[in-house]
């Protein structure tokens, strides 16, 4: 009889639970259970990182926690999946903020401020993402 811990190890859970985990740490982030949220994230993308959904939660929340290199390496990988969507690059350039590459991180701004423009909808949240890479840029220019 087989041992049912490692063929759950060796075969990934299905879509629906994997989506089950992923809201879990959706709700884990918003009640402040980061680490936890995080745990949850890194076990959707682990098991589906193609997913990018998953890949930018738990950059996100490695970025929160700290993990700033990481977090930078998931985010591309998350512009790689999909490349006009603006999120990323304002998150990129926060990370490159932190580990001093200004320059880097104007040039993500840039992107993602050319990105919003193209987009154009009007969502709100598309909206406040133009105004927070527009004043970041300021700042970082000066």
């Amino acid at each position: 009889m087989k041992n049912p811990t490692i063929v759950n190890e060796c075969h990934p859970p299905p879509d629906n639970e994997l989506e089950e985990i992923y809201e879990r740490g959706y709700n884990l982030w918003n009640d402040g259970f980061f680490e936890q949220a995080t745990e949850c994230f890194a076990e959707a993308a682990i098991h589906h990182p193609l997913e990018r959904r998953f890949l930018f939660a738990f950059a996100c929340a490695l970025k929160q926690q700290g993990e700033t290199e990481q977090a930078l390496k998931l985010f591309m990988h998350c512009i790689f999946l999909q490349a006009d969507e603006p999120w990323a690059y304002f998150h990129i350039a926060g990370c490159l903020n932190t580990l001093g590459n200004i320059t880097e991180a104007c040039d993500a701004l840039e992107s993602t401020l050319t990105l919003c423009r193209s987009l154009n909808n009007d969502a709100a949240s598309h909206h406040w993402l133009h105004q927070q890479a527009k004043s970041l840029l300021a700042d970082l220019s000066y």
